[in-house]
């Protein structure tokens, strides 16, 4: 095998690193994010007497995380918004995430339009799939109120 000059034994080392590099990341970041959904909310494997029948391995979210918004209208801030998984809780005898999402309006911008919406979703911990949805709009003098329930035996809400 012909002896490689300096130049060009740096160039190879320099290749394998950075190919390198991205493998670490990935594998380090994976573990991370296993080890982040185990925390939140206990796996299960799915029951054969389970009337829904459908787990999802959810690597993507958990208790605590926020999102936070700035709500504009044109270059003026007009307030924030922010979305939440704010807690696991029991419904329909399941494991559920409880998401929070709220949208205010800033004390300036509130004096000329009042901006005060709530919305809050349950979402099955196993197969992350709809329960419930309220929504609760308070904007201006706009007012409007739902709630739908999502019958996931019986296919209809």
């Amino acid at each position: 095998m012909p002896k490689r000059s300096k130049l060009q034994s740096f160039l190879l080392m320099t290749i394998v690193c950075i190919g390198l590099i991205p493998i670490f990341y990935f594998v380090t970041i994976e573990i991370g994010i296993a080890e982040a959904a185990t925390d939140s909310v206990d796996n299960r494997e799915i029951d054969a007497s389970d009337p829904i029948g459908r787990y999802v391995d959810n690597v993507a979210f958990g208790v605590g995380e926020k999102l936070t918004f700035d709500i504009n209208y044109g270059f003026i801030n007009a307030g924030t918004a922010t979305m939440e998984v704010a807690n696991v809780i029991e419904y329909q005898e399941r494991p559920c995430f409880q998401i929070v999402t709220k949208a205010n309006s800033n004390s300036f911008f509130s004096s000329f339009y009042n901006v005060d919406d709530r919305a809050e979703t349950i979402i099955d911990a196993g197969g992350l799939f709809s329960w419930r949805f309220e929504k609760n709009l308070k904007e201006g003098s706009y007012r409007s109120d739902r709630q739908y329930d999502f019958d996931q035996v019986n296919h209809f809400t």
